[in-house]
Order: structure tokens, then sequence, then C-alpha cells
């Protein structure tokens, strides 16, 4: 399976079609920055540098070791970030 990321298959993974559109998103970003689930449903856009391609993790009763860390972003995580729309909350 490919886990290139692109606006076209938004809504595919493994081959078949979903009405979420954030699950293909949340597994590329899983599988790329090996963060738990805890951890990448705690990310908000301003946790994200997307210049020095980090996410910083804040929250240390989400992270599994309880410290605060900077998560380095791939090539295909920064592309599965980049497809993503802002929420409004954050």
């Amino acid at each position: 399976m490919s886990m290139d990321y692109n606006a076209t298959n938004a809504g595919d993974v493994a081959g078949h079609s979903t009405p979420n559109p954030w699950l293909l998103p949340a597994v590329t970003l899983s599988v790329e920055t090996a963060m738990r689930q805890g951890e990448l449903l705690q990310l908000e856009w301003r946790m994200i540098d997307k210049k020095r391609r980090i996410a910083f993790l804040l929250n240390p009763e989400m992270i599994k070791t309880g410290e605060p860390r900077a998560v380095p972003l791939s090539s295909k995580a920064m592309a599965a970030l980049d497809g993503l729309q802002k929420a409004i909350k954050g």
C-alpha cells in the first residue's frame, strides 16, 4: 500500500473509499512520525513549525514518556498536514 498523500486520494485508504477525510492524513502522520493516537489528537496548528518541519508535543499527560518532545516531520508527513484544512478551533 502506498502512503503517498495527495488531495485526490484523501478519501481512499488501502483502495477503499471512506467518507472520513481525516483518516488517510491521520494514518500517514502516524506511520511517518511514530506518534501515538493521543499524541496525534492533541496536535494543534500552533504546535507545528513548518519551516523547521517539527511538531511540538506539549501535553505531558498525552505523551507516553510524560515529557514534552519535538517530533521531526518527513516530507510525507508535511504533505499530509498541508492537505488538511485548518480547523476553526486551532
